[in-house]
């Protein structure tokens, strides 16, 4: 499911109707980065950090 895109500065903009438990995104190389939305507050109008495993 497309999601969301990555905006300037690397920053992920994701619209759902429901969080899902955890992300994945497709890097340019072809490798995968997944990380857990646990701890993501929507609506904030705050970047929030996350790390990619």
């Amino acid at each position: 499911l497309d999601a969301g895109f990555i905006a300037g500065n690397g920053v992920l903009l994701m619209n759902m109707l429901s969080a899902p438990s955890r992300v994945s995104v497709e890097r340019g190389d072809g490798s995968v980065c997944h990380f857990s939305v646990k701890g993501i507050v929507p609506n904030t109008g705050k970047v929030q950090e996350v790390y990619c495993e």
